[in-house]
């Protein structure tokens, strides 16, 4: 038995609801299985500075909900909230791709609440947390679009470049927001894995073409909406899903991971078009 899982990625928060709210978790693919993946990637360098920290300063962590809370302490890998909500709230992860503040993610992280999103996240040198806007919003419910953009008013002093060449079998590393282990529901931390590529994809959504990048670092709570980058620190593709083998007889175990990667030049154009929308 083979099972698609989508939506767990985008973990739902339950502040202040208790047995009224429910999740379904996601199968499990644990910390020792994800640690070690990212063991490979530990010393790789981008210039004069580890991957793994180029990569962090440009992933953000993606709030949104009904009720949003107040962002109370936040570093480089974690980020903390307070506030009671009445309704559900979702994290997940996006990654700077425009210095005029344009980010990528996956449209399942937006789809609930576009009007209710906040990107908290590291930009020379500070923490900021800022309301953001969705400019463009795929099909969260289709592999073939499952992808959005989303905007903060202010210059963003580090992003991603997008990788012009990828291929099969080529070392790939993801990283993404997770709910931290202290009990609270309300701290996130950064988490990173690694593997390689496994298949690519070319398909086309409303006229849009997109490739779907099957991959085998270990993703899941959070990690949807960040970013799957090569081993020069540029963005391959979007992570959006996780694939699980097993049944009721087997325990199940993880697949294969997905990223999307739209057509770079046309992503370029919506943020033109928003941009002169905009008055920039």
């Amino acid at each position: 038995m083979i099972i698609s899982v989508r939506c767990f990625l985008v973990g739902a928060l339950a502040l202040g609801c208790f047995v009224s709210c429910t999740t379904v978790e996601p199968l499990p693919v644990t910390d020792a299985v994800r640690d070690a993946s990212f063991v490979p990637f530990k010393g790789v360098t981008v210039g004069s500075e580890l991957l793994s920290r180029h990569v962090q300063k440009r992933t953000a962590f993606l709030l949104s909900g009904v009720d949003l809370p107040e962002v109370t302490n936040a570093d480089e890998t974690s980020v903390r909230g307070a506030g009671d909500s009445s309704g559900a709230v979702y994290y997940g992860s996006a990654a700077a791709i425009d210095r005029r503040g344009y980010f990528v993610t996956a449209a399942h992280c937006v789809e609930d609440n576009p009007d209710k999103l906040r990107l908290t996240f590291l930009n020379d040198g500070a923490i900021s947390v800022r309301q953001a806007r969705v400019v463009y919003m795929g099909n969260p419910s289709t592999d073939n679009s499952d992808f959005a953009i989303v905007h903060v008013p202010m210059i963003l002093s580090d992003v991603f470049d997008w990788a012009d060449q990828f291929g099969m079998e080529d070392p790939v590393m993801c990283s993404g927001a997770e709910q931290a282990g202290d009990g609270s529901r309300k701290h996130f931390k950064m988490v990173m894995s690694g593997g390689s590529i496994k298949a690519l994809e070319n398909r086309v959504d409303s006229g849009n073409a997109y490739e779907i990048i099957r991959h085998s670092a270990p993703i899941y709570h959070g990690n949807s909406g960040g970013p799957l980058v090569d081993l020069q620190g540029r963005l391959v593709g979007v992570n959006f899903s996780a694939t699980f083998s097993g049944g009721f007889m087997k325990k199940p175990s993880m697949k294969y991971s997905s990223a999307i990667r739209p057509d770079v030049k046309w992503v370029q154009r919506i943020i033109a078009k928003d941009l002169e929308s905009q008055n920039w």
